[in-house]
């Protein structure tokens, strides 16, 4: 499933091998001491599918449009002509998303020759105008990364990122 796939770069993930079957843990990146243990890989799936849900209920209470605040982050953590295939709360980005960053020089698309892939995994407001956004990228088996911008800007106003904090790097 790509979801799990895609969730997975931003995770900490380590399977247990032999055993009759292969159990799983699943570490919140978050809180790296909230882990959990599944059977299988495919309740790995659901759980996380039931994960990216509840971020994407969360982020329709935004004070802002989501489009507006991955726009904003993307704007400053992408610069540059190579394409990338982007996700966003488990999702791939939506076709006015897509056509609002190509207005702005980005290429998106998802092909298998796209070596970047682009994750926006969770956003929080944490004050009146103010947001966290979870940024991940994934470029190569040991090409990955994961940011965390801060971006504000009151209603009417431009957003724009006030803070980046790296969070892991490979």
């Amino acid at each position: 499933m790509r979801l799990a796939l895609v969730v997975r770069v931003a995770l900490m993930l380590s399977i247990t091998s032999g055993a009759a079957e292969a159990a799983v843990r699943w570490c919140d990146p978050h809180d790296p001491g909230e882990c959990k243990d599944f059977g299988s890989e495919q309740e790995l799936d659901a759980y996380l599918q039931e994960h990216m849900d509840s971020e994407r209920l969360a982020a329709q209470a935004l004070s802002r449009p989501l489009r507006e605040l991955v726009v904003a982050v993307l704007s400053e953590a992408h610069s540059g002509p190579e394409p990338y295939c982007l996700w966003v709360l488990g999702r791939k980005s939506s076709t006015g998303l897509r056509r609002q960053l190509r207005s702005i020089g980005h290429t998106v698309r998802c092909k298998r020759k796209t070596r970047l892939t682009l994750l926006i995994n969770r956003v929080r407001e944490i004050d009146s105008g103010r947001f966290i956004l979870t940024y991940a990228y994934h470029c190569g088996s040991l090409c990955a990364g994961e940011v965390e911008y801060v971006v504000e800007g009151s209603p009417g106003e431009a957003l724009r990122v006030v803070d980046r904090i790296s969070k892991w790097v490979s």
